[in-house]
């Protein structure tokens, strides 16, 4: 990807404009001015600017816990948010052992850039991550300016909507996800039961749903997978994620640097990263959960014990297929060694895992509640800080 270059003076011109688009208050927009000059002067990467500003403005606007502003300033003078004073316990003697916004979008830091186009299109990674097929879901149709077509599949035309709604209702449960973008936009959870069709838990008219499939472009339709039955059990029927970070080192090989898990609540939904969630820390060598965090607004993090739901105790939660799935995390990092830095989303199932995405540049916010980043040697090393 192409580095744009700014002056500085031509960066501040560009803030002012920005801001005007982004915020009507004259706060923010003085802010966010200041905000994004500050990611500027400290090397931040062009595209990376603003979303730094905007976390930036959001943070020292909304996030109210106790935080004083002047305390949120020195924390933005450092690259640190003030939320992750409260929630990661960030200060002025520890924050060097968690790694800045200034360090993580710096412009010598994004080593994936040759590749990122392998991940930040989900179609593209499902071909770059052939070998590994069994460990994905089963992924059926690409949908394209109107055109259904098969994937791993040896049809030698192209499906209709009709085949998918047929497919529903064999399966009982698909997933259509946007192949660009995160954070569980344009995610649908299609079911049939008890003789109806359901979107993201609300009933739908078969009508419907098939003007809902004809709107999709740049969608996979995939299976939807089953988490193993103890989280299945603890969260309600809601969701599970594991985010691992791993580092491929040219001398000691692939490195698993951190884990944690998200679980569902009948609050947050059916997308995880969102208030509601449950973060817990898994302990890379066993495999078990610890330091249940619950989400709030705006990253407000805040211990819980026992899932609302279900009131199963959490920290007695473990995955029982850690150990291959380490290893298999283990044979991706070697497989993508151009890539060294990748984190993945995964299920864990009853009998192994199931690999829902990667991210060539994923951010480590919440795993530092549990593995403070640059605490790792390897975490370090791979992104050039001493």
């Amino acid at each position: 990807m192409a580095k744009k270059i700014f002056s500085r003076e031509e960066q501040k011109a560009f803030n002012k404009k920005r801001a005007k688009e982004l915020y009507t208050d004259p706060e923010r927009r003085e802010k966010y001015c200041e905000y994004a000059l500050l990611a500027y002067d400290n090397d931040v990467i062009y595209f990376r600017i603003d979303r730094v500003a905007q976390d930036f403005v959001e943070d020292y606007c909304d996030f109210d816990a106790g935080i004083s502003k002047e305390d949120k300033e020195w924390a933005y003078s450092v690259g640190q948010l003030g939320c992750k004073m409260y929630s990661l316990g960030i200060n002025r003697d520890n924050y060097q052992n968690y790694i800045s916004d200034f360090a993580f979008y710096n412009k010598s830091n994004y080593m994936n850039e040759k590749f990122d186009k392998w991940f930040d299109h989900k179609l593209s990674t499902y071909y770059v991550m052939a070998p590994f097929i069994d460990n994905m879901p089963e992924h059926y149709y690409y949908i394209l300016n109107n055109q259904i077509m098969p994937l791993n599949d040896f049809s030698d035309k192209n499906a209709t909507v009709e085949d998918i709604l047929n497919l529903i209702v064999q399966k009982k449960k698909l997933v259509a996800k946007a192949c660009v973008g995160g954070h569980g936009v344009g995610f649908y959870k299609f079911e049939y039961k008890d003789g109806s069709f359901y979107q993201n838990a609300k009933k739908i008219s078969k009508d419907e749903l098939i003007a809902l499939i004809n709107s999709l472009d740049d969608y996979l339709i995939t299976e939807y997978i089953n988490a193993a039955k103890a989280f299945r059990d603890a969260c309600n029927d809601t969701f599970t994620v594991i985010r691992v970070v791993m580092v491929f080192d040219p001398e000691d090989g692939p490195q698993l640097t951190g884990a944690f898990i998200r679980l569902g609540t009948d609050k947050a939904g059916i997308v995880c990263d969102y208030p509601g969630t449950i973060n817990c820390g898994v302990d890379l060598k066993t495999g078990k959960l610890f330091k249940p965090l619950y989400r709030g607004e705006y990253y407000k993090l805040d211990p819980i014990v026992f899932h609302p739901d279900s009131h199963v105790k959490l920290d007695e939660l473990f995955v029982e297929t850690w150990p291959s799935l380490v290893e298999g995390c283990k044979m991706v990092s070697r497989h993508l060694a151009m890539t060294p830095y990748l984190v993945m989303d995964i299920i864990p199932t009853d009998d192994g895992f199931k690999i829902l995405e990667i991210n060539s540049h994923g951010q480590v916010k919440s795993v530092e509640a549990y593995y403070p980043f640059l605490l790792n040697e390897y975490n370090r090393k791979v992104f050039n800080i001493e």
